[in-house]
């Protein structure tokens, strides 16, 4: 008997688990499939436009909830990725939030959007500037200096 369990068992962890990827699959697609605040595509999570005014959190339920029920609470949910998502969490707590572009978002929030990227360039040209590791352009360097 034992052993049928272990079987079992086996078996429904497998199913639930891709029950729940074709649950999530569904709701990034009827969400947008891209982040409410950015447009990535990447990281998607789902978050609630207000949090005061969910009735379950989405990801822990959305393997078991019924469909008119996450359907239901859908209707207030949007896509953000991990570093939107975070960011907004951090605004909603009350704390001053880090903005696109800055050093935090780029290092700490691993936002790769074009400003992000652009201020990361920005910050290590003047860096490396400030502390004279930039090599002069007209100075040749390596072999051809010999």
């Amino acid at each position: 008997m034992p052993r049928k369990r272990a079987e079992y068992n086996a078996y429904m962890r497998v199913y639930m688990l891709k029950r729940y990827h074709e649950k999530r699959a569904l709701a990034v697609k009827a969400l947008g499939g891209k982040c409410a605040k950015c447009g990535n595509t990447q990281r998607l999570e789902i978050d609630h436009k207000n949090s005061k005014n969910k009735t379950f959190d989405i990801s822990k339920r959305l393997h078991t909830a019924p469909v008119a029920e996450i359907a239901k609470e859908l209707k207030k949910a949007q896509l953000l990725c991990r570093p939107c998502h975070s960011l907004k969490s951090v605004f909603d707590a009350g704390n001053k939030p880090a903005r696109h572009g800055g050093a935090t978002m780029y290092t700490h929030h691993r936002c790769r959007c074009a400003p992000c990227r652009e201020g990361n360039a920005k910050r290590v040209r003047e860096w490396k500037l400030r502390t004279g590791r930039v090599r002069n352009p007209r100075k040749p360097h390596g072999l051809l200096s010999q």
